[in-house]
């Protein structure tokens, strides 16, 4: 009942459109392509029964004929906020993980400590091991803080330049982070 959700993904891949949009001689040529591509299928398509079934034919035509073209737009996973901060993030789980082996290795007295030694060895393993892990989920909200401040940053500078489209890509990022 609670295991793993078992139905398949049947969400359809994006197009990267982001390919197709500018100036530039790429774009220009990957739109090429892509009308090309679209009105030699259009010209050989058999007819539809309805309206409606023209429709959902051109509809999907045209995301298929964009995935070939353009390829299917990379779905951000994680927090952006960690983006190109793995080496950081890394070395975070690393002094955990060393912590939590030297704490470990405490608890079974190896050296036969005496016990009032081996009482502070323990705390000071555990306080060590406890330091790290405060330590990392400071650091994380930290880095959250300045990545939502920078966000704000970008998006009053982009609505005093009155440019609403980075505006609501930044809002859209922020519902999706």
């Amino acid at each position: 009942m609670w295991g793993r959700n078992k139905r398949p993904n049947t969400i359809p891949s994006k197009p990267d459109v982001q390919k197709l949009r500018g100036p530039s001689a790429e774009a220009s040529r990957l739109r090429q392509m892509w009308t090309e591509a679209v009105e030699t299928y259009l010209e050989e398509a058999p007819p539809a029964s309805s309206l409606q079934a023209r429709w959902d034919q051109v509809s999907a035509l045209c995301r298929e004929k964009a995935v070939q073209i353009c390829g299917v737009l990379a779905r951000r996973t994680g927090a952006p906020w960690l983006a190109e901060k793995e080496t950081e993030v890394k070395q975070l789980d690393t002094w955990i993980s060393e912590a939590q082996e030297a704490d470990r290795q405490i608890r079974n007295n190896p050296h036969n400590l005496p016990p009032e030694e081996w009482t502070q060895q323990k705390r000071r393993k555990r306080h060590q091991l406890q330091a790290a892990r405060q330590h990392k989920a400071q650091t994380l909200q930290q880095w959250e803080e300045n990545w939502l401040t920078q966000q704000a940053h970008l998006a009053d500078q982009a609505s005093a330049r009155h440019d609403m489209g980075t505006v609501f890509r930044i809002v859209k990022d922020l519902a999706n982070s």
